[in-house]
This record gives C-alpha cells, structure tokens and sequence, in this order.
C-alpha cells in the first residue's frame, strides 16, 4: 500500500507539473552556466562549452530579460561569465542528468535541463510521502506531500533550468535515509551516503544535515548502540560530502561580496568589505522578503502570507512538540539551525527559493500540526456524546 500510494502521490504531482513545464521555459543565468557544464560532460572543454553558450541567442535572451532592464551588462561579458563560473562548478549532478536525457529529449538549449529539473520535482513528492509515512497515517502523508511539492514557490523555483528541484528532492531523501538507518539499521547507510554524495554536488546540504545528525550524537551520547549509528551516519556522511569541497566550489566570502555587489564582479571582497556591508544586506533580503507577496493580485497576496504564516506555525509545533526519546523528532529539530545558517550565509533575497531548505521540515511540522487538531476534535467528540454505561 506504501509503495501505491507513493506512486500516486507522484502521477499526481506529474500531472499537475505540465502546465508549469510548458510555461517556465525561460532561460535564465543560472540556468547558462549548467547549460555550459552540460556541454563539459558531453566532451566539450569548459572554454569551447562556454563559448557555444554564451554567445548564442540564448545568452541574448537572458541579457535581454536579466540585464537590460536594469541597464547593467553581465550576461554578455565575457569577464563577468569567468568570474561568476566559481559559483557553479560544483553542482554537476542536474547538468549530468541533462545530457543523459538529451539523446531522447532533443538539443535544443535547455531542455535537457528543464527535464531534469522536472523529474527531480516529480520524484519530491514520493519522497516526502515516504518521510512522513515513518511516523504519520498514509493518508495525511499524501496529502500533505502533495500540497508541500504544489506550493507556489516550490512549484515556481522546481521547473526550468535550475538544480532546486533536485537540492530538495535529496534533502529530504537524506532526512529519510538517516532515519531509516536509525529505524531498520545501519544496512541503510549506502543509501545516506549515496544521497549525501549526490547532494554535495546539487547543492550542498551538508550544513543541515550533517549538525543535524551531531545533535543526535551529544542526545544519545549515553546509549552505546546509538552512539555508534550516529557516528557511522557523521563520518560516512563527512567522507561523502568532502571530495566535492575539495574539487569545486568558491570561499563564502567570495559568495557574500558577489551578492553585496549585486552580481558583479566586487572590487574588494575581503572580510573587512563583507563585515562592512553584511548587516546591510541582511535587512535588505528581509524586508524584500517581507514585502514580496504585495506586488501580486490580492488573492495571491493572501495565499502567500497564509503560507509563510502556516509554515512558522509548523516549525513551532515541530520544535514544542516532546521528542519523547523518538530520534526522528530529534533529527527534525536539528535540522532547523542548518537551514538558518544557509539562509545567513547566502543572505539574499530571492523570492524564498532558498528558504526551500525548510520544505521537508515544515512538512513534518504540519504533520505535527493536524495530529494535534485531529486529536483536540476526537477528545471535544468525546466530551461532546459522553459513552453511556449501564
């Protein structure tokens, strides 16, 4: 029933994903600098590959929708494309998919990506029913994996050519696969590294999921089958994540002076500039975050900050709810501060594409939520027809 369920609950999302496929074909920046490591692994150099994209009309369109608004020129220079490639080179995962599909998707420029995009956003429903079926009934699992994958900003940053799809598909596997090794045992440890390995070089979750599981440490620090499980999860989850930090990536600081700067090139990008101007950025990404939704039709405004005032509620009733010595809670509520840290450490506002790092937690925390409804109108049902004894 598990698995027939966890099949429906992605035919559905399947479908629902259609019309978003069709309609999210925009290129975008990001999407350009994928499109060049697709190429790479295709057997193109990085030099040829970046050539064949960014001077193609693809590159045209997005200069024509990224920058000339704003009067800027990046997408078409030639300095600003060098530079700005650090910030991708690790995430290799979504552009191999790519280019596995293209033989049967067709060349055009981005498909192959925006398929690999799609299926990563299929596969995150399953993946959430699964994670909630470990501790919830099936059909508040499905439910709310449906409703978590079909939420605007999910649906909106999952489609076209970006890995965000695939980043929250492996997140919340991880989230899974951990507790699966703490349910059934360590024989489930391939599928933590494997996921840890393939998030390392999507986008990096190690941040969130491996304090989680050193919180789980320090908790079951007295129990000595425990202890070792968790230490199995900590180290094979450091070995599985360190070789992409040490192939690619680029320091935070570089990353936090690009934003700062808005995307360009930053003359300074020291630790003193970033100090400097960080609090600065902070509340700029806050208050655009707040202020987002007014700039839709008033239902939407409404949809929206029902939303975010409902994913708060669910981490609040995730964080008060009693572990009760079930790790699975535990894991949960560690998983909070990794996610903060991202936040902090990316520090930009985006239409609360990065604040999707929260979805597999706040979905659990919804979890949360409708047990303590449900269980507050059986007991007013039982104070309201008292049983009759004899």
């Amino acid at each position: 029933m598990t698995a027939i369920l966890a099949v429906l609950v992605g035919v559905v999302v399947a479908v629902a994903a259609v019309p978003g496929f069709v309609k999210l074909d925009e290129p975008t920046s990001d999407g350009l600098f994928y499109e060049v490591q697709k190429l790479e692994v295709e057997g193109h150099s990085e030099r040829e590959a970046t050539r064949m994209v960014f001077d193609a009309p693809i590159a045209r369109q997005v200069a024509a929708t990224e920058d000339e608004p704003s009067h800027v020129r990046r997408v078409l220079d030639p300095a600003w494309v060098e530079y700005s490639k650090r910030f991708y080179r690790r995430r290799w995962l979504v552009p191999a998919l790519a280019a596995a599909a293209e033989p049967v998707v067709g060349d055009q420029p981005g498909l192959g990506l925006r398929v690999a995009s799609l299926l990563g956003y299929v596969l995150l429903a399953p993946v959430l029913f699964l994670l909630l079926r470990r501790r919830f009934s099936p059909s508040l699992s499905a439910g709310l994996a449906i409703v978590c994958t079909l939420a605007p900003p999910v649906y909106k940053w999952s489609l076209g050519m970006r890995v965000d799809s695939w980043g929250l598909q492996l997140e919340a596997l991880g989230l899974l696969a951990a507790v699966l090794v703490k349910d059934l045992g360590r024989r489930w440890l391939v599928m933590w590294v494997l996921t840890i390995a393939a998030r390392s070089v999507t986008r990096d979750a190690a941040a969130i999921l491996l304090p989680a599981v050193l919180w789980l440490l320090f908790v079951e620090r007295r129990d000595r089958a425990a202890r070792r499980t968790n230490l199995a999860l900590l180290g094979s989850g450091i070995v599985a994540a360190l070789p992409a930090f040490l192939v690619g990536g680029s320091p935070v600081r570089d990353n936090l002076a690009y934003v700062i700067t808005g995307y360009k090139i930053p003359e300074d990008s020291s630790w003193a500039f970033v100090a400097t101007h960080y609090f600065d950025q902070l509340w700029r990404t806050i208050s655009t975050d707040l202020t987002y939704p007014v700039d839709f039709p008033a239902p939407v405004v409404v949809l929206l900050y029902a939303g975010i005032v409902l994913a708060i509620a669910a981490l609040v009733a995730l964080v008060t709810r009693p572990s009760c010595g079930d790790t699975y809670f535990s894991l949960m509520k560690a998983a909070i501060p990794g996610c903060v840290l991202l936040l902090l450490l990316a520090n930009n506002p985006q239409a609360y594409r990065l604040e999707l790092v929260f979805v597999p937690i706040a979905a659990v925390g919804l979890a949360v939520l409708a047990d303590r409804v449900l269980s507050i109108e059986v007991d007013l049902g039982r104070d309201r027809y008292p049983r009759v004894t004899a």
